[in-house]
């Protein structure tokens, strides 16, 4: 007996998912070794140096955890995953980002030393890009708090990403984003 076409289409979705999220992940792999085969030992003492590799090991998870939720939904379409691992996708997602940003800004401070740099100068160059990263952050809580309520008990996926429909904060997040990388 054949598969249902809805269920062919769902396989050739995930299977796209897959590849994409495998890929991508394993990009980070090289990326990690470089890291570590072309520092030397005093830029590995260093904070951006840390910062880029928390970064990348949680872009690694990431992409782990978004390989075992696509495997799981393949494998096993009519179980639900586990709440933690819904959360944990979104979380990742949205923190990875924020972290590799945060090495950026050590690195500003890097160049904009605050023991060399007028006070004015230098809260010009740091105020926006702190504000906006705190709000973010404030914002990025807040959502995973209300993301990780709609999912305790969930069924579908389809029914957490209605119940979520109409909460602004990713919105907020995006925006804020946009404008701190802008």
């Amino acid at each position: 007996m054949a598969a249902p076409i809805n269920e062919v289409a769902a396989l050739k979705t995930a299977f796209s998912l897959l590849l994409i999220g495998t890929v991508l992940s394993s990009c980070l792999i090289p990326i990690l070794i470089a890291l570590f085969v072309f520092s030397n030992a005093s830029s590995r003492r260093r904070p951006v140096f840390w910062v880029n590799i928390a970064s990348i090991l949680l872009g690694l998870a990431e992409g782990g955890v978004n390989i075992y939720g696509v495997v799981h939904n393949m494998l096993s379409p009519n179980i639900p995953p586990l709440p933690g691992l819904v959360t944990a996708l979104p979380a990742l997602s949205t923190l990875v980002p924020f972290i590799a940003e945060f090495a950026l800004v050590l690195r500003i401070i890097a160049v904009y030393p605050y023991t060399t740099t007028p006070r004015l100068k230098f809260a010009a160059i740091l105020a926006p890009t702190v504000l906006c990263k705190v709000l973010r952050l404030a914002f990025l809580i807040t959502f995973l708090v209300k993301f990780d309520a709609a999912v305790q008990g969930s069924v579908s996926s389809i029914a957490d990403g209605e119940a979520l429909w109409g909460i602004w904060e990713p919105r907020a997040v995006w925006i804020l984003e946009c404008i701190d990388n802008g």
